[in-house]
């Protein structure tokens, strides 16, 4: 699903039958922010979480932050930062020929 709104589009695209979300957001002003995020629902935490890049259009420069969902107000979630670390069972390899 895409969203244009006067300051920026959006995309929802569901993903992993549904379990997932990738979200994008790109500013139409001059100050091209842009993101991805992955939402999902964190079994292993018992809350909602996401992951998202940042950064400007056109450069190289971005970040990266993972979010956990806690409290609930009245008219949305609240998301703290978290520490970006890799699955727990043991270290992810890529190789590359």
């Amino acid at each position: 699903m895409s969203v244009s709104l006067q300051m920026a589009d959006l995309r929802f695209t569901p993903i992993m039958d549904g379990n997932a979300t990738i979200y994008e957001h790109t500013d139409k002003d001059e100050t091209t922010f842009q993101s991805v995020a992955m939402w999902s629902y964190d079994d292993r935490l018992g809350a909602p979480i996401f992951f998202r890049f940042s950064g400007t259009q056109g450069t190289i420069k971005s970040s990266a932050g993972m979010f956990i969902g806690g409290e609930v107000t009245d008219s949305s979630p609240v998301f703290t930062a978290g520490d970006l670390a890799g699955p727990p069972w043991k270290p992810d390899r890529f190789l590359r020929d």
